[in-house]
């Protein structure tokens, strides 16, 4: 009699069991997913690229190559980044080639379609040295002066308006260039010397921001001058005259833009070939900020 009891009581609440959400371990709430710049109504986005973290939650769910890395001294290749279903690489992938030391970045893939304008660098002395641990331990792509970048093949022309974003620092109070921008040099965002950042499309504006910390930053070309914006950390400044220049059949540069070289480090950069809103520019800053936690 007992185990029927028994037996019928856990039929009983077997259902309602089954109703209970299973929390992470430890944790008592599961895990949030990922979200990357790809994943927001930012307008789309014509090349994306990072060493560090994944454009959307679907293409970190690829765990991908993001990008490739040789041996400073010898030039040959020593490993490749691969994202993880939590959108960010692991920093110690390498660990076990040269690049526990020093390693330069000679190829960094383009998450928006990959295999299509990666962009890269096949001169050893003019490649981005790997700095594996910049941004809360995930890894960015430096330079420290001279010629110094990566460059994709040729996009289509793209007549204004277009955004570029990307999150990267500036090393030197003295030394000003572009961290993204074309390689024809007639559009760029970048620094503009000590705590200035900058967007070009002909006409150079500049916003302040401090030197040697990471920024999140977005810079609308809006196709009519003087309504240009730029945004800084969640910080809009609108009304701008960055010129109108478009993009035109070009390649698209990483830590070199406007032919000039920023010395400091570029964690990720894009294009947006649309319009943003002050809004959508902030919604670019909140995630970069949460997906690089600082």
């Amino acid at each position: 009699m007992r185990k029927l009891l028994a037996l019928l009581l856990t039929l009983w609440l077997a259902p309602a069991m089954a109703q209970v959400p299973m929390t992470g371990a430890g944790t008592g709430s599961p895990a949030a997913a990922y979200v990357g710049p790809g994943d927001l109504s930012l307008g789309t986005f014509k090349v994306w690229y990072s060493c560090a973290t994944a454009y959307t939650a679907a293409f970190a769910a690829t765990l991908g190559a993001v990008c490739d890395v040789v041996d400073s001294a010898t030039g040959l290749t020593t490993c490749t980044f691969h994202i993880k279903a939590t959108g960010s690489v692991d920093p110690t992938e390498c660990n076990a080639t040269a690049c526990a030391t020093a390693c330069k970045v000679t190829k960094v893939y383009n998450q928006v379609n990959s295999g299509t304008n990666d962009a890269v660098q096949v001169t050893l002395a003019n490649m981005p040295t790997l700095t594996v641990s910049a941004l809360n331990s995930l890894p960015g792509m430096t330079c420290s002066g001279g010629t110094c970048l990566l460059q994709s093949s040729n996009l289509s022309a793209m007549n204004q308006p277009f955004t570029y974003v990307g999150v990267y620092k500036q090393n030197s109070a003295s030394a000003n260039g572009g961290a993204m921008g074309d390689t024809n040099g007639s559009t760029w965002m970048g620094t503009d010397g000590a705590n200035l950042f900058a967007l070009s499309a002909s006409t150079k504006v500049t916003v302040t921001a401090a030197n040697g910390s990471y920024h999140a930053v977005s810079g609308l070309a809006s196709g009519s001058g003087n309504n240009c914006a730029m945004n800084i950390d969640g910080s809009d400044t609108a009304s701008l005259n960055c010129g109108v220049v478009n993009f035109g059949t070009a390649g698209f540069r990483i830590n070199r833009g406007g032919g000039t070289q920023m010395t400091g480090t570029v964690m990720e950069a894009g294009l947006i070939g649309a319009t943003t809103t002050s809004g959508d520019r902030s919604s670019y800053s909140t995630n970069a900020h949460t997906s690089y936690r600082y």
